[in-house]
C-alpha cells in the first residue's frame, strides 16, 4: 500500500526532507505496539512530502486483521493514517506568528505505525494492493477487468478499421459500379441514335422508292397515251 505523511503542523516540513535520502526501510507496528510488527516500509522523499510503501505480513493473525480492516476503511472512503516516529539530529527555537516553536532541522525516522486515526489527518493510505497468491481476487478482477477494457478497445479499433476498410471497398465498388452504369447508359443512349437515325434513313429511302416508283408509272403512263394518239391518227389517215 502507499502511503502519504504531509504535514501542515510542522514548519519543518520542506527543510528537513531536502537531506532525507530515498530508500531507506523501517519497520512498521500496529498502533505503536512494538510486539504487533505488521511489516516494513520503503521510506520516498517527494516535494509534497515523505511517502511510504508498506508491505504487511499477512501470515500473522493481527497482519491479516489489520490489513482487511485497512481495505474495509479504504472502500468505505475513511483510510487508516499513520504516525512516524524519528530521532531529532538538529533542532533550534523559532518564532512563528508571535509563538514559540521548536524548528526541527534534522531528524531520522526509525518507525512507522498504522492507526486508525493519526494526528496528522493528512497522513493516510492512499492505496491498497493485494499481495501475491491471496485469496481475495479483488484487486485480480480488477486488473482482469481492466485488461479486458483495453481488451475491447483494441477489438473496437480493429472493428472499426475493417469497417472502415469494407466502407472504402464498397466505396470503390460503388463507384466502379456507377461508372459502369453510366458507361452503360451512353452506350443504350447511342444505340437510340443509331435506330433513329437507321428509321430515318429508312424512311428516307422508301419514301424515295415511292417517288421513283410513281415516277416510272407517270411516264408509262404518257407513252401509253402517246401511242394511242399515234395509233388513232393512223387510223384517220387509212380512212381518208
Amino acid at each position: 500500500m502507499w502511503c502519504s505523511w504531509l504535514s501542515q503542523w510542522h514548519y519543518w516540513l520542506q527543510k528537513f526532507w531536502k537531506w532525507f535520502k530515498n530508500g531507506k526501510t523501517v519497520p512498521v507496528f500496529l498502533s505503536h505496539n512494538h510486539e504487533k510488527i505488521l511489516g516494513v516500509a520503503d521510506l520516498e522523499n517527494r516535494k509534497d512530502g515523505l511517502w511510504a510503501k508498506i508491505k504487511i505480513y499477512t501470515n500473522t493473525n493481527y497482519g491479516k486483521e489489520t490489513y482487511e480492516i485497512a481495505k474495509q476503511m479504504q472502500k468505505d472512503n475513511r483510510p487508516m493514517q499513520l504516525s512516524i516516529g524519528y530521532r531529532i539530529l538538529k533542532s533550534e527555537p523559532t518564532e512563528i506568528n508571535g509563538q514559540v516553536v521548536r524548528y526541527l532541522k534534522q531528524i531520522e525516522v526509525d518507525k512507522i505505525s498504522l492507526v486508525p486515526l493519526g494526528t496528522n489527518p493528512q497522513s493516510k493510505i492512499q492505496e491498497i494492493k493485494n499481495i501475491k497468491g491471496e485469496k481475495n481476487g479483488k484487486s485480480k478482477f480488477k486488473r482482469i477487468k481492466w485488461q479486458n477494457y483495453w481488451f475491447q478497445q483494441w477489438i473496437r479499433r480493429k472493428k472499426e478499421q475493417l469497417e472502415n476498410m469494407e466502407l472504402k471497398k464498397n466505396n470503390l465498388a460503388n463507384k466502379e459500379l456507377q461508372e459502369q452504369k453510366e458507361l452503360l447508359t451512353a452506350i443504350k443512349k447511342l444505340n437510340e441514335e443509331i435506330t433513329e437515325n437507321q428509321k430515318i434513313r429508312n424512311e428516307y429511302l422508301e419514301k424515295n422508292i415511292k417517288n421513283i416508283e410513281n415516277g416510272n408509272s407517270t411516264i408509262l403512263q404518257t407513252l401509253r397515251g402517246q401511242n394511242k394518239w399515234k395509233l388513232k391518227l393512223f387510223i384517220i389517215k387509212k380512212i381518208f
